[in-house]
């Protein structure tokens, strides 16, 4: 090809840059495309981490306490429950029209019956915090291992 034409030469390259996009188009449309996370996956995640630990405090702490400090805890949380539902009862008609508004909505938010579109987590930042989330979890576990053995 030293001999050539420079057209030909140039028809040469041409043809293998498009084989080249061709190529790196096919592996594109092969690869599977993850669905993409909620904004908030991560600390849902951590969250629930967290409530399972507490829950296991708490009962840790039920385990080993006396009849009678449980006895009256729990009547202390009855009684809290009983009088915020009666303060709510009794100032629900003297509410003005924003505040029975605002919370209405947010009760209806609490129920899940209002729900937003929900905001999906950027791709990059999916990748990023997914392999980072990936490697603590096995830094966990490691952990774990070498505390039970």
């Amino acid at each position: 090809l030293p001999h050539c034409h420079p057209m030909v030469l140039h028809e040469a390259k041409v043809h293998e840059k498009a084989e080249m996009v061709m190529t790196s188009q096919r592996e594109i449309n092969t690869k599977s495309v993850e669905e993409p996370l909620p904004a908030d996956y991560f600390t849902k995640l951590n969250d629930a981490e967290k409530a399972e630990k507490a829950k296991q405090a708490r009962e840790l702490a039920s385990a080993s306490m006396p009849k009678g400090v449980a006895y009256f805890t729990a009547k202390a949380e009855e009684d809290k429950a009983r009088k915020r539902a009666e303060f709510e009862q009794g100032h629900g008609n003297n509410m003005s029209v924003a505040t029975s508004y605002f919370n209405k909505l947010a009760l209806k938010k609490e129920e899940g019956s209002l729900s937003a579109p929900e905001e999906k987590m950027p791709v990059a930042i999916q990748k990023f915090s997914k392999e980072n989330f990936e490697k603590r979890e096995k830094q966990k576990a490691e952990i774990q291992a070498m505390k039970e053995s």
